[in-house]
């Protein structure tokens, strides 16, 4: 068996983590990632800052190097991870694979976690058109999803949870989002590890001003200036009143100098900040799942701005989505006056529901997600187990 990887985002710890690199090479899987975050056209104008090199990593300049390597791959065994988008540039990428009856899938890490909290009404295809310039949903690529729709059809989708969502795949098979793993291995270990001296309010970076996502699909959001000036008054005050500080649980893919106002900020430690947490403050990260797992009280964070701003009002309808489901506070930071925010309780029935919903695999109880993903590679190539 060997493993392709086909990603519109350069290689790094979490893409090793997420397609489980290490796993496979460790049972004598080869394992190729193709990094084409210079070759698709909504991906060139993001500025990663985080990708890493390898030997196994090839990074092509534009779709036609993919379409060739594709053509010269054995379908008898190899299984394609495809993390490429849809658009009338990936559009051979797809051909290719149809074409050469190649089996592939797709990991929907954040489908669940993102679905849940829409507004009545959208399904995942019209929430994922908000993120897109008018442009790109345009009629033209209305057609072009309709007329190629069965070559967006993997063999296999893994989901996290157990919700579906009208998912489109030959298979549907469930998996725990990442962040379980991470858990379970604190737990086994008796506990995380203390990266900060509690007791202290943990914040959920999102790399709001500068998210890549919002620069791929040329979407506004506030500038860093007011973001960050109304973020460290509001920590400000909270410190205050609660007597104890606030620190950041960076986003992955930030790379912050003081932005924070000279507050503790680590990067990649965002589980062992929430355990030993005495408060969680979110715009609406997905590492929520720490928190529900760890049973620590959550409150949403906005200001006026998201109300305003088209797609942070996107944000503004799932913060209180978030805090009908899960019983938290939502704030609107610019109208604090300084009443308390820590919530007397947490609804632990409301955090398990959640979790089961959106991020714990149904079924292959006991399993990790590698045992699960490499039996189903297997099946799929009909090896012998």
């Amino acid at each position: 068996m060997k493993v392709v990887i086909i990603d519109h985002e350069p290689y790094s710890e979490g893409r090793k983590k997420s397609y489980f690199i290490e796993e496979f090479q460790s049972n004598n899987i080869a394992v190729e990632f193709w990094d084409l975050s210079k070759a698709t056209a909504y991906s060139k104008a993001v500025a990663y800052s985080h990708g890493q090199d390898s030997d196994f990593v090839s990074k092509l300049q534009d779709i036609d190097s993919a379409v060739s390597l594709i053509n010269k791959i054995d379908g008898h065994h190899t299984i394609v991870i495809c993390e490429i988008l849809l658009t009338a540039s990936t559009l051979p990428i797809f051909q290719a694979l149809y074409k050469n009856s190649i089996k592939w899938v797709k990991f929907h890490y954040y489908l669940n976690p993102t679905n849940i909290l829409e507004s009545i009404g959208k399904t995942h295809i019209q929430a994922f058109k908000l993120l897109q310039p008018k442009k790109l949903v345009s009629k033209f690529r209305s057609l072009l999803f309709k007329r190629h729709d069965h070559l967006s059809i993997p063999d296999i989708a893994f989901v996290t949870g157990a919700d579906r969502n009208n998912l489109k795949a030959k298979r549907i098979v469930s998996i725990d989002y990442f962040d379980v793993g991470i858990f379970k291995n604190m737990e086994q270990k008796a506990g995380a590890d203390k990266v900060a001296e509690p007791p202290y309010i943990v914040f959920l970076d999102i790399m709001l001003p500068y998210h890549p996502d919002f620069k791929m699909w040329g979407i506004q959001s506030v500038s860093s200036d007011v973001y960050f000036h109304k973020m460290n008054s509001f920590f400000s005050l909270l410190e205050k009143e609660m007597k104890m500080p606030v620190v950041i649980a960076a986003h992955p893919k930030s790379n912050y100098t003081d932005e924070y106002g000279g507050r503790k900020t680590f990067r990649n430690k965002t589980a062992e900040l929430i355990v030993h947490s005495n408060l969680v403050l979110t715009h609406g990260s997905f590492s929520i799942s720490f928190a529900l797992m760890a049973e620590k009280p959550l409150v949403y964070l906005y200001f006026d701005a998201f109300k305003e701003i088209r797609h942070l009002n996107r944000y503004w309808e799932r913060m209180n989505n978030a805090g009908e489901m899960l019983d938290a506070r939502v704030i609107n930071i610019d109208a604090y006056s300084e009443d308390s925010v820590y919530p007397d309780t947490i609804n632990k029935q409301k955090y398990n529901e959640f979790l089961h919903r959106v991020y714990l695999k149904e079924g292959n109880i006991g399993k990790s997600n590698f045992e699960v993903v490499f039996t189903e590679f297997k099946n799929l190539l009909k090896e012998e187990l």
